[in-house]
């Protein structure tokens, strides 16, 4: 009996927030409003408390300049400018009912289940030394754009004088999803001994799952045990999502190199940054100190 009581007096209570975290609950109150429900809500989605209760979602001041919307994703988030008359509104607190309640959970439910996937494709990728069958299975990776492709006497020479810095990222149904190619050169006497990315490049399917940050971390492994001073590739200038991958592994543009990858179909030469990452042996970064001009391709040793 005491239950349906309980339930009859919660009916009569006007609807309210179960919940807002301190930093979403407004500080001052304007005069007290008629409560309207957001726009993009009809009238039977929301229960509305009478009209002489003050409304918790149009009560903040008219200078924030703040309108109701549907949270993540919504066309009205927090922060916009008020649009059209009419007093501003809140965004959405956690606890309320309505259909921005419904999107935003399954866009929760979504995001950790695509990091769930990329977790597990990660975990069941194998790393292994790049064989000579893999030059008839690697078209996939190849055939991208911005992928330099080479002769096969090229990748053999590589495989013979550097096999430890070829390594090959395979997918567990068996297909390739990307490599990185590289070498060991210069001169220690000159401090200049240092590992070289020749080639790194992932499928398209693969992207996005950390395998290049890995396969960069592989080579950087194996230039550190070769005692090399640092770590340099050469990028197109044009390339800024390569560029700024780069950057987010602690690689910084050492030089421009004018003219360095040549064009097709009568378009000019395009440049190229030399993107260096100084290694445990450099203490004191001289190898990264940039230069304050550019180089010519035949000005590279």
């Amino acid at each position: 009996m005491l239950g349906v009581e309980l339930h009859k007096v919660r009916a009569l209570l006007p609807l309210r927030p179960r919940w807002a975290p301190p930093h979403r609950v407004p500080r001052h109150y304007g005069p007290a409003q008629p409560c309207q429900p957001p726009a993009h809500c009809s009238r039977s989605e929301i229960p509305r408390p009478p009209p002489t209760q003050p409304c918790p979602f149009s009560a903040r001041p008219a200078a924030a300049g703040l309108r109701r919307g549907p949270g993540r994703g919504g066309s009205a988030g927090r922060g916009r400018a008020a649009q059209g008359a009419g007093a501003p509104h809140l965004p959405p607190f956690r606890g309320e009912r309505g259909p921005w309640a419904r999107e935003r959970f399954r866009g929760s439910v979504f995001t950790v289940m695509l990091g769930v996937c990329v977790v597990i494709a990660i975990i069941m990728t194998t790393l292994r030394a790049f064989t000579c069958d893999d030059l008839f299975r690697f078209n996939n990776i190849n055939l991208d754009p911005l992928t330099e492709t080479y002769g096969i006497p090229f990748y053999l020479q590589y495989l013979a004088h550097w096999p430890e810095y070829f390594i090959v990222a395979e997918a567990p149904g068996g297909e390739l999803m990307g490599y990185i190619m590289g070498k060991a050169e210069g001169s220690v006497a000159r401090e200049e001994w240092h590992g070289h990315v020749t080639a790194l490049s992932v499928a398209p399917e693969f992207r996005r799952l950390g395998l290049a940050a890995k396969l960069m971390e592989l080579l950087e492994e194996i230039s550190e045990k070769k005692g090399g001073f640092f770590v340099d590739l050469f990028v197109r200038v044009s390339n800024q999502v390569a560029v700024n991958m780069y950057k987010q592994l602690g690689y910084s543009v050492y030089r421009t190199v004018l003219e360095y990858y040549s064009a097709s179909s009568g378009e000019p030469d395009e440049d190229a940054y030399d993107m260096r990452k100084a290694l445990s042996r450099d203490t004191e970064k001289k190898s990264v100190i940039p230069l304050p001009h550019p180089v010519r391709p035949e000005d590279i040793e």
